[in-house]
């Protein structure tokens, strides 16, 4: 069928309480990193078909994101501007900026509170089509991932909000019925919209911090990352990254909003709830919370039920009792 006369069908609309059962979806593979304690919810409503889909996002927490969006396809973040300043590998990303999420080597955001957005998922043909609709010169699609943001300096940026916002909505409240009959905006306006920023100018990212501070929290993150263990304190991060305490404990409440101890505690209590979901009822909750770290189990589950509004036992009870997740792509 060709990609304009394809028919757009709702792949998800549900709510999460832990970000592990997010993990796989739709190709994604990202490693969420709660780093502001408080139960979770997570909302996500998935649309589209094999050539284009779009992901509305809502959480009520602070992450830090790290990984890759999914292979052989060109994917946009577009935050809501009610989400504020996020931070990308140490730089600013200023409200309602369109980013390229296949730059670089590794998808790295921190958002700290509430965050909203959509995520556009584009093949090669797809985008080559609407290049080619509003008359630009197909080698945009071979240079496309030189670039990282598209601020917002027209009125495209939000013309997209409201065609997403538009189709966000029919997806949640008619479903695929009501999908269908928006088939000629969701196939032709919305990559012709984004095809548009895409050709207009480009933005650099500019550093939040000294270039010293960055690369010394480069660092301690790619520790953190090899280690089996996070390392045993923040005297053995600055060891091992080569960089001082007071160095560290600036770069983290500037990326993070809060110290290093704090990020790699979160870390750890992440590592565990990580671990109970994937082994399900036959976790055995003090010999995971004992592999990262945690002696004493009263302060553990004090720790952990601050961080995730529930204790671990809480966690194994909800998990046994969850439907499994209907992604819908089986039928789309």
């Amino acid at each position: 069928m060709p990609m304009k006369q394809a028919i757009p069908g709702l792949l998800l609309d549900q709510e999460f309480q832990d970000i592990e059962s997010l993990n796989g979806l739709f190709g994604w593979d990202l490693d969420w990193r709660q780093i502001e304690p408080g139960p979770l919810i997570f909302r996500l409503t998935a649309f589209g078909h094999a050539d284009i889909s779009v992901m509305r996002v809502e959480f009520n927490r602070g992450f830090h994101q790290l990984g890759n969006p999914p292979p052989g396809a060109f994917t946009l973040g577009l935050p809501d501007i009610e989400s504020g300043i996020l931070k990308s590998n140490g730089a600013d990303v200023s409200p309602g900026t369109l980013i390229n999420f296949n730059y670089g080597n590794l998808l790295d955001f921190v958002n700290q509170g509430e965050f909203g957005g959509y995520v556009i998922s584009f093949s090669e043909p797809a985008l080559r089509i609407a290049f080619a609709d509003i008359g630009c010169k197909q080698k945009l699609v071979e240079g496309i991932n030189q670039f990282r943001f598209w601020s917002p300096s027209s009125s495209e940026h939000e013309q997209l909000r409201q065609i997403l916002h538009a189709l966000k909505e029919v997806a949640a409240s008619e479903g695929s019925d009501g999908l269908k009959r928006w088939k000629l905006v969701f196939n032709q306006d919305l990559p012709a919209i984004t095809a548009g920023i895409l050709s207009g100018k480009s933005h650099q990212a500019v550093l939040s911090a000294p270039r010293f501070q960055a690369r010394a929290l480069e660092r301690a993150l790619h520790i953190m990352s090899d280690y089996d263990l996070m390392p045993a304190s923040v005297k053995a991060l600055s060891i091992l990254s080569g960089a001082s305490w007071s160095t560290l404990e600036r770069a983290f409440l500037n990326e993070f909003g809060i110290a290093p101890k704090a990020y790699m505690k979160t870390r750890r209590l992440a590592a565990v709830q990580s671990e109970l979901i994937k082994q399900g009822s036959g976790a055995t909750i003090h010999k995971v919370a004992n592999q990262w770290g945690f002696r004493h189990m009263g302060s553990f589950a004090a720790d952990y039920k601050k961080q995730f509004g529930e204790l671990p036992s809480e966690t194994l009870g909800r998990l046994a009792s969850a439907e499994p997740i209907n992604s819908g792509l089986t039928e789309h």
